[in-house]
């Protein structure tokens, strides 16, 4: 199967709710959407020496829990990368092996900074779980998909513009086990990622 046959079922189901909830969500006082981008790396050490660091995007809505700068997160992410999986010939070449990632977050996100304090100015800590579908395509041309669960914790400075309109920067520490492919083996994509993002209809 190639990766035309393996993303699009789960991108186009999860993708089409998001568009529908954030359309609907954006003038909701409080409430707000976000998108980021960033470079996400492996905390397993043969992770990084095939695939390297990942370009990891994310498309989130949260929405106000309580008075104080308490936010629910709804988040869908997406990393792919490649890398040479397999030993090489110098006699010809061996197609890399790739994966993708797509992330379903669901987390609260906390304000650190008093609100006396606070001003245009927020810290925010978040931690939440993940359920992660992923899939893999080997040098050889098969592929697998499969579903892993985990979970994440972030820091995020954030710098209010105005009253509907914030930058940030985010970092992300997220665990999560090995997930197994038939088609080749294990992989861990535990990791941190770091990312700048802005938020529309912020808090």
């Amino acid at each position: 199967m190639g990766r035309s046959r393996l993303e699009p079922p789960i991108l186009r189901r999860v993708g089409v709710l998001f568009g529908v909830g954030l359309l609907q969500s954006v003038p909701a006082f409080g409430s707000g959407v976000e998108v980021s981008g960033g470079i996400q790396t492996s905390f397993d050490s043969e992770h990084r020496d095939i695939f390297g660091n990942a370009p990891a995007f994310s498309l989130a809505y949260s929405a106000p829990l309580t008075p104080r700068d308490v936010h629910f997160l709804l988040e869908l992410g997406y990393v792919s990368n490649s890398g040479q999986v397999t030993w090489t010939s110098p006699t010809f070449e061996v197609p890399d092996g790739r994966y993708w990632l797509v992330p379903l977050v669901m987390g609260i996100r906390t304000n650190l900074i008093s609100e006396r304090d606070r001003g245009s100015l927020g810290l925010y800590l978040g931690f939440g779980v993940m359920t992660v579908f992923s899939g893999f395509e080997a040098p050889d041309g098969s592929s697998d998909t499969a579903t892993g669960f985990g979970g994440m914790v972030e820091i995020r400075p954030q710098l209010k513009l105005n009253d509907r309109f914030a930058v940030w920067i985010r970092e992300r520490i997220s665990v999560s086990p090995d997930v197994s492919y038939h088609s080749w083996g294990s992989i861990n994509y535990s990791g941190a990622t770091l990312q700048l993002g802005m938020s529309l209809g912020a808090s």
